[in-house]
């Protein structure tokens, strides 16, 4: 029974519809009787599309040659069933799409312990999507705000925390079906923490040989926010000094590995001796613990008070006016966050004087579009550093989905240095 309709098959195909609504079976050369519900209306014909997974004999039901096992889609329309057409999602051969995943939900704003293993349809992959089979998914500081009830999912995106995740790409829409078999890491609007995520084509990273599955899911969200803000934004180039906040957090560590790799002198601030030793580690030039140094004086002492060239903030509120302090003339300060708060206070005419630039982001609610453009040039411009094994993560700890809670803990208590990560 599926929303008063009555699906009556038997035999050897598996049929499922879109989003998992419903699974049933008909007999090969058959196609499924359909009683009506109260409305009238065939519950079939409901569906934007029908998924059909042939798991016995080598013809189709249209009566063409297939491998057994092989995935092939149809649509009922106007009354009738109608062969693939462009558009239609295919699957790998040989590899059947359970109806139902597990994912971890937000029961209720609120801490850690919000955060449930939920029974999910699996979400099915549209025009330019790939539906991805999770191996593992990043926790990053976007996904604890949405847990707090302060960062809800862009209109469309899943209501799944996950912005980030590596796997086995399983099934796609129109347009993408090139990429079945692929492993990936990819960048996510939501939806990461769960056994299967979909993606659009354009946002996903081809894993190199050899390369961690893990590793590879802790790179798009830092990469894509690091790359867009510091180096497009704030255009940073090679010579230049810029001051990074957080700098033993994901963002921080992966602005320390693309400064190194593009000869910029990264000044970072951390917030004890311990994390500056692991941030200077890690390869930044500087690090300065705000807790008992004055970072403005920091940095206009390792520039002989010229300034730097940039700053990448997350922190906002009464920083903002001390990181203009730190620019040099013509600097550039892009915000990414607001952890310290909302609102700053500025002094205008140093703005003018200096020929200073503001500027800011967020990257969740942009474009397929705008995304894709990003993951092309990363492709080209950094992807031959993760390639040759140059570009790696800071990773911290990795704990199994289910213990999701766990993981949030961890960045709640702020003792982490890298990519915390959730593993299948």
């Amino acid at each position: 029974m599926v929303n008063g309709a009555i699906l009556v098959a038997s035999g050897s195909f598996n049929l499922r519809l879109q989003g998992g609504d419903a699974v049933f079976q008909f007999a090969h050369g058959q196609w499924p009787q359909i009683l009506f519900d109260q409305a009238g209306q065939r519950i079939i014909a409901l569906a934007r599309q029908i998924v059909i997974q042939v798991h016995v004999g080598n013809v189709d039901p249209w009566g063409q040659s297939v491998n057994k096992g092989a995935a092939t889609a149809c649509r009922f329309e106007a009354g009738a069933w109608h062969k693939p057409q462009a558009g239609d999602s295919k699957m790998a051969d040989g590899y059947s799409i359970p109806a139902e995943m597990t994912a971890i939900g937000i029961a209720a704003p609120g801490g850690p312990e919000a955060l449930v293993a939920q029974r999910r349809p699996v979400p099915a992959p549209g025009e330019g999507e790939v539906l991805i089979r999770v191996a593992a998914a990043g926790v990053n500081r976007p996904d604890v705000l949405q847990r707090q009830g302060k960062y809800p999912p862009p209109p469309g995106a899943s209501d799944i925390p996950g912005l980030e995740v590596s796997g086995t790409i399983v099934a796609a829409g129109g347009g993408a079906d090139q990429l079945i078999g692929q492993q990936v890491c990819a960048l996510l609007a939501g939806g990461g923490y769960a056994e299967y995520a979909v993606a659009p084509a354009g946002q996903c990273l081809p894993i190199p040989p050899g390369y961690d599955l893990v590793e590879a899911a802790a790179l798009p969200e830092t990469l894509f926010t690091v790359w867009t803000n510091l180096f497009e934004r704030a255009y940073a180039a090679p010579g230049d000094t810029v001051l990074v906040h957080g700098g033993t957090s994901g963002i921080g560590t992966m602005a320390i590995s693309l400064c190194r790799l593009f000869d910029v002198t990264i000044i970072v601030t951390c917030g004890s001796d311990d994390k500056c030793a692991q941030a200077l580690e890690w390869g930044a030039a500087h690090a300065v613990n705000y807790k008992t140094q004055d970072f403005v004086a920091e940095v206009k002492r390792i520039t002989d008070g010229k300034g730097c060239q940039a700053v990448l903030d997350m922190v906002g509120g009464d920083y903002v006016a001390r990181n203009l302090d730190c620019l040099a003339e013509d600097g550039r300060h892009v915000s990414i966050a607001v952890l310290g708060g909302a609102k700053a206070e500025i002094f205008i005419p140093q703005i003018m004087q200096r020929r200073l630039t503001l500027t800011a982001s967020t990257l969740r609610a942009r474009s397929v579009g705008f995304k894709s453009l990003v993951a092309d040039e990363l492709v080209r411009t950094v992807w031959p550093f993760v390639a040759e094994g140059r570009l790696r993560p800071a990773m911290d700890q990795r704990f199994d989905m289910a213990d999701a809670a766990k993981a949030h803990a961890r960045m709640d208590s702020g003792a982490h240095f890298g990519k915390i990560m959730l593993t299948m």
